[in-house]
């Protein structure tokens, strides 16, 4: 079972093929559920094909925020550190 990319709908290969429900594009080959189905990939294959921005970082880690700037130690902290 293949699966329509317009409405992610379950479609026999062979049962979209036998109607004429398939298309071509960039070496892949997509099957359709209907003649909407296949008529809204074949105007703009690219809107169906691209990767979404959420694809796109699905299962990426995940970026750590940077750490907060903290101010250095005063030499008046330092100081008194260094007593005895």
């Amino acid at each position: 079972m293949a699966r329509d990319i317009v409405c992610d709908m379950a479609v026999d290969e062979e049962t979209a093929a036998d109607k004429h429900l398939i298309s071509l594009f960039k070496g892949q080959t997509y099957y359709f559920c209907s003649e909407d189905c296949k008529r809204s990939f074949d105007a703009q294959p690219l809107r169906y094909t691209q990767e979404k921005p959420a694809q796109l970082y699905a299962g990426a880690p995940a970026m750590p925020l940077p750490k907060a700037q903290q101010s250095p130690p005063s030499q008046e902290t330092d100081q008194q550190n260094l007593s005895p």
